[in-house]
């Protein structure tokens, strides 16, 4: 299993674009995940963002560690959105 974390603030179609470009750089054959920590604690217009972007198909939330964690199917790999309830910066 491969999986990339991308730390994100207001920039969601650069790392969806970001994730396609990875998509065809990694050569996989088991399960490839990338974990999106969005750094926009006023993220409601992203998560829109993101749902419209993705296939809503298979989308699952939980609470993991008190922030608000959202699980997509998109072109055969999973998409982790995590929430940061304030910005976390990069380190």
């Amino acid at each position: 299993m491969i999986s990339v974390i991308i730390v994100d603030y207001k920039t969601l179609n650069k790392t969806l674009s970001y994730i396609e470009q990875c998509k065809l750089s990694i050569h996989y054959s088991d399960k490839l995940t990338f974990v999106i920590i969005d750094n926009n604690p006023e993220h409601a217009e992203t998560l829109h963002n993101l749902k419209r972007e993705l296939d809503e198909t298979g989308i699952r939330e939980e609470s993991i560690l008190g922030y608000d964690t959202y699980f997509y199917s998109y072109h055969k790999i999973e998409l982790v959105h995590v929430i940061a309830k304030e910005n976390l910066g990069y380190a």
